[in-house]
């Protein structure tokens, strides 16, 4: 397939703060890799920012207005309908893109020809001031002789070849990222997927996409920080939690049954408030976990071995909080001994008595 461009950025805003719009709009201008267009969405403004968008000058910029207010999640799907480029790059109206970025994640996508997806490591911020020193003159980006899957992919791929079996048991779970406006998608490959953000979520639209996704290709996260992200009480993670959970629910009330043939709003509710480390192993998330193993081991939709060991994480994580919260050594011996075979609780209570820790980690090997 031909493209006209590399890199087609697509950017939707809704009466974004002026100040905080004009750097995300200055960061993407400013990028080492030059070759891209910038399609701006945006979904009817009514603040100064219009002004603002309609009196920019650089031939790279494309301003598309909706005729009504769509949201966030339709607005995206405006932005890839009027994409060109062969890949994709998604930005916040109010994050901020480091100035080689694009050219970091362009290189990667283009070596590394399986991945759908490519994200990076993000850096949060309040003030300005919190990611000045990334600004600096003298700041140069870290040195990048090729492409070493070892040295530049973080997250679930650490650990080898089932990395993307353990990011789909991931996704039952809760959104296995990576963050949204650090996202870098293989526009073919999406088209040829027929992949788009789910207008029925007008929220958690990234997790949406990847719990497709990852059935067309892989998806990596890089180890570098690529993108600031911009934390404020107005953002829909703050101001909307209650939607986004509900919609966090959708996504995987629709795996769940791809599981289990179907999900009760109890059963579903129990788990998804499983991400949240509830603070008791109780009877009713003992009896779930291995129901889910069970269904697994019967329709085979995630690895069988690699699933049952996500589920002994999950148990340990939850024991991990009961643990810290019990006062004497002989509670927690306790504690270790009722939900635990006995060699994993022995191996446990002597890494506590050793260091004082108790962290279960997830391992691929």
């Amino acid at each position: 397939m031909e493209y006209p461009i590399p890199i087609s950025v697509v950017m939707p805003t809704y009466n974004t703060p002026l100040t905080w719009l004009k750097e995300a709009v200055e960061s993407v201008l400013n990028q080492t890799f030059k070759d891209f267009e910038f399609i701006i969405v945006d979904d009817c403004s009514t603040d100064e920012s219009v002004d603002y968008l309609k009196g920019l000058t650089d031939e790279r910029v494309r301003i598309v207005r909706n005729a009504t207010n769509l949201g966030v999640t339709k607005s995206l799907n405006v932005g890839l309908d009027e994409a060109r480029g062969k890949y994709i790059a998604r930005m916040d109206a109010d994050d901020v893109s480091l100035p080689w970025r694009f050219e970091k994640q362009y290189r990667f996508m283009e070596a590394v020809r399986d991945a759908i997806i490519c994200g990076t490591k993000a850096f949060n911020f309040v003030e300005d001031s919190e990611i000045a020193p990334f600004f600096k003159a003298d700041y140069a980006p870290p040195k990048d002789d090729g492409v070493s899957l070892d040295d530049k992919v973080a997250n679930w791929f650490e650990g080898g070849g089932k990395g993307m079996e353990l990011y789909k048991i991931t996704a039952l779970f809760s959104n296995p990222g990576p963050d949204h406006p650090t996202l870098f998608i293989d526009r073919e490959k999406l088209i040829r997927s027929r992949l788009r953000y789910n207008e029925e979520l007008c929220h958690a639209q990234d997790y949406g996409l990847f719990a497709e996704a990852y059935r067309f290709g892989t998806i990596y996260k890089l180890k570098e920080i690529l993108v600031c992200k911009r934390r404020s009480a107005e953002q829909v993670s703050v101001a909307r939690r209650d939607v986004q959970i509900l919609c966090d629910k959708a996504i995987q009330k629709k795996l769940l049954c791809e599981l289990l043939g179907d999900a009760t709003e109890d059963e579903l509710e129990l788990h998804c408030n499983l991400p949240l480390l509830v603070k008791d192993l109780s009877p009713e998330i003992v009896k779930w976990l291995k129901r889910l193993v069970s269904a697994n081991e019967k329709r085979r939709v995630y690895d069988q071995e690699l699933f049952r060991r996500y589920v002994v994480f999950l148990k340990e994580r939850i024991i991990s909080n009961m643990f810290q919260k019990e006062g004497s050594k002989l509670s927690k011996l306790f504690l270790l001994f009722r939900f635990l075979p006995p060699s994993r609780s022995a191996s446990l209570l002597l890494k506590y008595l050793k260091d004082g820790s108790f962290d279960p980690k997830m391992s691929l090997s």
